[in-house]
Order: C-alpha cells, then structure tokens, then sequence
C-alpha cells in the first residue's frame, strides 16, 4: 500500500505492509513497526533498508520506532535481521531504534537489540534509544554541522514519523497504542515531545 502525504515543501510517500509503515526523505529512512517482527516484516522493511542505503552509502540515517505491540524478532527472524545490519553497516551513517514504551517487554526489546548491535561489531553505527524525540534528537545531532539539501530539520523528522503514525492509525486506535495524539492533523502548533514550536 502507497499513502502520499504532501506537508510543507517536501512529498513523502509512506510504504506500509503488515503493520510496518516506512517512510524516506532525502538521506533519511523512518519506519514504524506495529506488529511482531516476522520473517516476511523483517525481509520486507530490510529490502527498503537495504535499497535506500545504497543509494545514499556512507550517509544514509536511520530511525526505527518500535511500539510497545511489537516484540523483537525471533528464530529466523531474527538472523536475518542480523543479517541485514551486517550489509547495511560499512554505508549506514547511523542507525537509530527508538523502542517505545516501559514494560517489561519493550525492556527486553532494547536489551535485545542493543546485545545484537554490540555482539556485531555494529554498536557505534546503531544505537537504542527509549522516545521518538530522543531518537530525532540523535538523528539531528549529525546534521548540525552540514547545511546540504538532503539533511532534514526538527518539524519535518516530526512529521515524519507522524505521517507513519497516520498511515498506521486505523489499526494503532483499534489496538489502543496510539499513545501521542497525531501532529499531523494538529497543525503546526504541537510536536512528538509535547511542547509547542
């Protein structure tokens, strides 16, 4: 399914398959994982992965939001995500997963995939934060020092990962996890932290 979402001067087309929404802009990669990470969610979000790292080797940014409904890969699953950070790795910039949420399971989550980027060899380009802002924040840190047309500033990172909570909505109020009111339609008043512009 393709959902596209004009906001400002920049079209993001939001890609979503299962409960994974993914979204690009310039060298930026924003997904959002709703369900379980299943071998076909996996291969699906990591051949997105894959193909936008390419196309933009040795800057590409990634920020990955898992919700509180979808635990970490398993068995398989799980290899294959490995897998894919391995070949992502040498042309990621950075890599950015914001596990959402404080129970016991998302918990896991970040002990799960920080071991995994550790374990790799992979902990400097991928790092595990616990809040979408907190992760926007790391992905803007990189970009303070660069004025290029393809880096993205606060509001559209926001709306981003807005336009994926959007795209994801029907199925986020049905499973009661749409924890942050949608920005998207609020206007430009509020933001993913809470705090007006």
């Amino acid at each position: 399914m393709l959902l596209v979402a004009q906001r400002g001067s920049r079209v993001k087309d939001v890609q979503i398959f299962d409960g994974v929404a993914v979204v690009t802009c310039g060298i930026t990669f924003v997904s959002m994982w709703q369900h379980a990470a299943l071998l076909d969610r996996v291969r699906w979000h990591g051949a997105l992965l894959e193909q936008h790292v390419a196309k933009h080797a040795g800057e590409a940014l990634g920020l990955m939001i898992v919700l509180e409904t979808a635990p970490p890969p398993q068995g398989e699953a799980r290899l294959e995500s490995n897998a894919i950070v391995k070949r992502i790795s040498p042309n990621l910039r950075l890599g950015v997963t914001a596990a959402l949420g404080e129970t016991l399971q998302v918990q896991v989550v970040r002990t799960v995939m920080r071991g995994m980027f550790l374990l790799s060899g992979q902990a400097k380009r991928h790092v595990v934060v616990s809040s979408e802002a907190e992760g926007i924040d790391r992905i803007l840190a990189l970009q303070t020092d660069r004025a290029e047309a393809s880096t993205l500033g606060r509001y559209e990172l926001e709306d981003m990962v807005n336009s994926l909570r959007e795209a994801l909505a029907p199925n986020l109020r049905s499973s009661g996890v749409l924890a942050l009111e949608s920005n998207w339609a609020a206007g430009p008043s509020s933001r993913i932290d809470g705090r007006s512009r």
